[in-house]
């Protein structure tokens, strides 16, 4: 990069154009204007806090700011306070047979596997 170029980003900087605009208008790579703008300490000009969620006033770092916390003096326990959704369901009917038939616990087992009452 040039002098003229270096001076022309510093210009550019200086009046407040984004790192596209200036590698738009100077036709290079915006990686090597950030580049060149982070080595210079060239960087945005932002105030403080003027990012959403940057507030100064946000203090995370002390448990009373937090909303969410998991200290307590004394534990409670949990209550379920309501109930799940109806779900689908199917009918079973188990009959037992007096003898093993080591054959029909694949075929049971594929015809739960293909059944549309899977989980979900």
């Amino acid at each position: 990069m040039t002098d003229l170029e270096q001076r022309k980003i510093i210009i550019m900087r200086s009046e407040g154009k984004s790192y596209n605009a200036i590698a738009s208008d100077m036709n290079i790579s915006i990686n090597t204007v950030k580049t060149f703008c982070r080595r210079n300490r060239l960087g945005g000009n932002r105030a403080s806090g003027s990012r959403s969620g940057t507030s100064s006033d946000i203090d995370l770092i002390n448990i009373k700011n937090r909303g969410n916390s998991t200290v307590t003096e004394r534990a409670k326990s949990i209550e379920n306070t309501s109930f799940s959704a109806v779900r689908k369901t199917c009918k079973v009917k188990l009959t037992f047979a007096k003898s093993a038939d080591d054959d029909a616990i694949p075929e049971v087992l594929g015809i739960l596997m293909r059944s549309k009452y899977r989980q979900g």
